[in-house]
Formats: C-alpha cells, structure tokens, sequence
C-alpha cells in the first residue's frame, strides 16, 4: 500500500530499524483458522519428515544432559541431522529427549547398542519415536478390556476356572 506517513515520521522509523507490520484480512472463526493452517502446515510436515530420516526417542536421560551431549551420546553410530534433549523452564533436562538418524540403518544400529545401556548411572530407554496420536491408539488397543490382549484370559471360564455347565453339583442324581 501507499506510506502514509509524514517525512518526519519516516526519519524515526530509520533510526528504530525495522517497521512494524500489519496484517489486514477478513475475520475468521477459529474452525477457518484451524483448516487454513493445517492446508499450508501438512505439505512442508510431510517433505520434512522423508528429508530428516528416523527420530529416535531416548528416556531416563540426567538432568545435566544438553542437546549437544545427547549428539555426543550417538554420533558414533551414524550421521546424526538432529538432536534435543527436552528441557524444563529450569533449562534442565526433562529426562528424555530425540535423536534423528539420516538412514534407517544407522538408527537401527543406535537402538540395538544404545538400549539399556548405563549412562551416568541410569539405564538409557532408546526406540523408534512415533507420533504422540499413534502412540496413544497403539497402547488404547493394547490394554483395552476385551481387546485381545492376553490369549486365554477372556472368554471361558469364571469362578473357580471352570467353564459353562461345570458346576460343583454336575453327576448328582445320576446312577441311582
């Protein structure tokens, strides 16, 4: 658009560095917003995801551990393209953080010498990191009642392990 502003007001903004801009745009409910971010947001998630290889997730870190100790940790095992050690507010370490390998091998590797290993006195959790929704639907599947879950728990039986018609009382009467 059109600077309306007089040259007096331009001679400050110089010496403040850099203007301050403006959105101007129709008002939108939060469902548009929501839809309208989720459409730019989904291409660059998916590219970004096949460029960066296999994220790993890494547990029971100490609290002293940075994202530049944690790449220490697992460089020796591949080309790294990422890593971070979650932090609280404290800038200490939350105790679990993510590793991302550029090839599945590597990350392969990284999990099969790093998982249970001892680290300053704790044993490490390494695995695949997965998204927290499929993470939640996979564990929602496991421990759900009636689910599968554990063969031969469900189904026959009840009281005392004995199935329909297999009561205490079952050949009395018979035979006299």
């Amino acid at each position: 658009g059109k600077d309306l502003r007089t040259d007096e007001q331009k001679e400050e903004q110089k010496e403040d560095e850099e203007p301050e801009l403006l959105y101007v745009g129709r008002a939108q409910t939060k469902a548009e917003r929501a839809r309208e971010f989720k459409a730019k947001s989904a291409p660059a998630a998916g590219s970004q995801a096949r460029q960066q290889g296999v994220n790993l997730y890494v547990k029971n870190l100490d609290e002293d551990v940075s994202d530049a100790t944690l790449k220490e940790l697992f460089e020796t095992f591949g080309t790294i393209t990422s890593s971070v050690a979650m932090k609280d507010e404290k800038d200490k370490c939350k105790g679990f953080g993510f590793v991302c390998f550029a090839s599945p091998d590597e990350a392969t590797k990284a999990v099969t010498e790093m998982h249970l290993k001892v680290v300053k006195g704790k044993p490490l959790y390494v695995g695949l990191a997965e998204k927290k929704e499929a993470r939640q639907e996979r564990l929602r599947q496991r421990y759900q009642p009636g689910a599968g879950g554990m063969p031969g728990m469900m189904g026959k039986g009840g009281k005392d392990g004995m199935g329909k018609g297999m009561g205490k009382d079952m050949g009395k009467g018979m035979g006299k």
